[in-house]
């Protein structure tokens, strides 16, 4: 019985699995794509917001790193993709065997709550559907936020937004279907003490044909950190 994060994510027929789905939906579905498009102006958008010529970003949860990679091409900054699941930076290196040379990234593995990189050691943190997959979403944010000079930009499904039918399909999929998988946080609780935060509802577009539209929200978080 899975009950945890990392019987998910550590197990390597998983991580095959998401990273195909993933990387052939993009591909092969058009309102896949067209929802991955948007996400993707969302998350370089709000790096730009954050710091407008990043030199060095991390992809937090990078999973098979297709996002920092896209990051990488249309930014040209360095890239650091991260995650604490072998199984997954293994999909990310064979991604990387089959991308130009403008597409590297660097991989790392390492835990978001508990990081071992440097204060300010990256201009901008981004991460897509991280923070629902962690139990401790509060740590994971501050050391996030701990490493990066100007901000996180972050997209996770939130329930602030969700319609009651939303609602009840994804608490099934959260106790019934992943048990130990999905987490739900109070993002702006969580980002409570930084100074700025904007959220934005992401809209799936009217190509999208895979049952109910995911209710996601990007997050963009300020560094600046309210006086205690």
């Amino acid at each position: 019985m899975k009950s945890k994060p990392e019987d998910y994510w550590q197990n390597p027929g998983f991580a095959y699995k998401y990273a195909r789905n993933n990387l052939e939906g993009i591909e092969k579905n058009l309102g896949v794509q067209q929802f991955n498009a948007q996400c993707m102006l969302g998350i370089m958008q709000g790096i730009s917001y954050l710091c407008r010529k990043p030199e060095k970003v991390m992809d937090a949860g990078c999973g098979p790193g297709h996002r920092g990679i896209a990051v990488r091409a249309n930014m040209g900054c360095y890239v650091l993709g991260l995650d604490y699941s072998n199984a997954m930076l293994e999909q990310a290196n064979k991604l990387l065997k089959v991308v130009g040379p403008k597409h590297q990234i660097d991989l790392v593995r390492g835990d978001v709550t508990s990081l071992q990189q440097k204060t300010d050691s990256f201009d901008v943190v981004f991460a897509y559907g991280l923070l629902m997959s962690i139990p401790d979403g509060q740590k994971a944010v501050d050391e996030l936020m701990r490493i990066s000079k100007y901000g996180l930009v972050t997209i996770d499904e939130t329930d602030r937004i969700m319609t009651p039918i939303q609602l009840q399909e994804y608490t099934h999929i959260k106790e019934e279907v992943f048990p130990g998988r999905i987490y739900w946080h109070d993002y702006m609780k969580l980002f409570g003490k930084y100074r700025n935060t904007v959220m934005t509802p992401l809209k799936a577009p009217d190509t999208w044909d895979l049952g109910q539209p995911p209710p996601y929200a990007r997050f963009i978080v300020s560094k600046s950190i309210l006086p205690v």
